[in-house]
Order: structure tokens, then sequence, then C-alpha cells
């Protein structure tokens, strides 16, 4: 079940309750239950402790972002990147495919230090034989690497060094980047967040799709596409929304369709 909880103002020219009032409510939407948690304060303070009474073993909500709960709560707010590791991919072979014949310029690299998507590298050798991974989970991708050679026989490069990707075009990473990684200008960087350090180039971490029909009816007023997709997916096992392909993409230093980048990859691959 997910729950979503909300905060707002009372309006300062009604009666209202000194302490706040919270009200719950309960809804089947489209096969999935959704608990809506709504806080209504009449001063600054916001009575987590009262919040918290009903919710239950569970203390994971969705909330918006910015909306602070306080270490010492319980209430977590739900925060996973793992849909968001599919669109990242998604999007990087989708903009692939689109210029299919001319892919075979585009070199890839894969800045992935915790391995996380290891089985995932198979795919990009349908449109290029340039893919460098730079991580530190060298055995676990050397297994990946030794399997693509003796079934496709394809190099898949496996290092430690980040120089070794400085002169690819594209790169996806499916964690936070906390280093600035030593790409030229016009590379691209398909990420999952924004970076605890600057890039030198353009990176684009927020993705933009279009939820199907059912789906799209459970989205509540005030939270992100992407963020409730996540939730759907990580916590609702609704996986078959990992296969999502975004239509846009923005992030640092511009912004991107899914056809805008494919045609800015060849662009640059064919110039560098």
């Amino acid at each position: 079940m997910l729950t979503i909880l909300s905060v707002d103002r009372a309006d300062k020219n009604k009666l209202f309750p000194i302490f706040g009032r919270l009200r719950t409510e309960q809804k089947n939407l489209a096969g999935e239950e959704v608990r809506f948690i709504n806080f209504t304060r009449r001063r600054g303070k916001i009575h987590w402790k009262k919040i918290e009474s009903v919710l239950g073993d569970d203390k994971t909500v969705l909330c918006r972002e910015g909306l602070e709960i306080p270490e010492s709560s319980h209430i977590r707010r739900f925060d996973c990147n793992e849909l968001r590791i599919r669109l990242c991919l998604n999007m990087a072979l989708a903009a692939m495919e689109m210029v299919r014949d001319k892919a075979g310029r585009i070199k890839v690299g894969i800045y992935d230090p915790c391995g996380k998507i290891a089985d995932s590298t198979e795919a990009f050798f349908k449109f290029t034989d340039s893919v460098t991974v730079v991580t530190k989970a060298v055995d676990l991708y050397t297994v990946e690497a030794d399997r693509i050679m003796q079934e496709q026989g394809a190099h898949l490069r496996v290092t430690k060094r980040l120089l070794s990707i400085e002169n690819v075009h594209l790169v996806i990473s499916p964690d936070i980047i906390k280093c600035r990684l030593p790409l030229k200008k016009q590379s691209v960087i398909l990420t999952t967040d924004k970076p605890m350090v600057s890039q030198n180039c353009t990176l684009l971490s927020k993705y933009y799709f279009v939820l199907e029909n059912g789906v799209s009816d459970l989205l509540p007023e005030g939270i992100d596409t992407e963020y409730f997709a996540s939730a759907l997916y990580t916590l609702c096992k609704r996986y078959y929304l990992g296969s999502l392909v975004p239509m846009a993409a923005k992030g640092t230093g511009a912004e991107h369709t899914l056809v805008s980048l494919s045609k800015y990859l060849i662009n640059i691959a064919s110039n560098t």
C-alpha cells in the first residue's frame, strides 16, 4: 500500500484546531490501495508525532520534495533510484536505436563504481563496439565481459582508471556522481540524480514520460510523475514500468528530447 502525505496551512480567517487537523482516507485506485494523510496546520509547527501515530508499522511516505521531516521522526520519505536507473538506460539505448545505422560511431562509457548495471552493458553492443566501464567492482564486470566475449565476440573494456573514459561521447552512471569525470565539454552524461561535484559537460538526470491510462489516474496532486512511478515500481512491484522510455530529460547544461539527444550524439561522434 502506498501512503501519500500532504501538509498545508489553514485559512487564517476560519476557525481551526490550535494544534492542527489530521485527516486520513484510503482508496482503491486501479487495483492499488492508496492511503492519503493530510495534516493542516494553523501555525508553523507540524505535529510529526500525531502523523506518525496513524501510520502503523510502515513509516515510509510519499511527499513533496522539500518537506523537511525531522531526523528524530521514524517517518521516512520514499527515495529509491531503481526506476531512474532503468529510465537512464532506456533513454540511452533508445537514442542509439534512432540512429542505428550510424550509432557505431558513438563511444559509450559506463561509470558504475558499485557494479549496479553490470547485467545491462550487453545491450549497448547492438549499436557500438566501443563500450568502456569504469568501476571498483572489477571482478563482477570481468565475469560479464568474459560472457560477452564468448557469446558475441565483443570486447567490453573494464578498468578502474577514470581517464579511460575521457574520449567517450556518452556516459551512463546509475548513482550520484561524487567526483569530476574527465570528459570533453561536448559529452553527455545520463545519470539518476544531481552530481555532488559539478561536471564539465551536459548532464541529464530528470526524465519525462507519459504514464499509461489507469496508472496516470493514480497520480496524486503535488506529487512528481517520475517520483510516483518510482514508488509504484519499487513498492508495488509494477515492474512493467521499467520499460518506460523517456520522451525528454533535463539537468545541468541543457535539456534534450529523445530525438534531439540522438541527433546530438551522432553529431559529436562524427566530429571527434
